[in-house]
């Protein structure tokens, strides 16, 4: 499992279905926004006002994951 750390807290990456090959994104209890499977590739989608999305064409879950963390500018404590 995937985790980081937010203000000196270890928290999760977790997935919840929402519908068959969309999933909503969390980390902890923190909504980051939803990754989307799309028939051999993954599209990311931001809960940010105003992003460019969704943005497709990421490999893994995971990878359209992290995109989503750096749209977000995250950056580790």
């Amino acid at each position: 499992m995937q985790s980081l750390s937010v203000n000196g807290k270890v928290l999760d990456f977790h997935y919840k279905k929402l519908l068959p090959d969309f999933y909503a994104f969390y980390v902890g209890e923190y909504y980051i926004g939803q990754v989307i499977n799309m028939q051999g590739h993954w599209a990311a989608v931001s809960s940010k006002p105003f992003a460019f999305m969704p943005v497709s064409g990421f490999v893994t879950r995971s990878a359209a994951s992290e995109f989503l963390l750096k749209l977000i500018d995250y950056k580790p404590s």
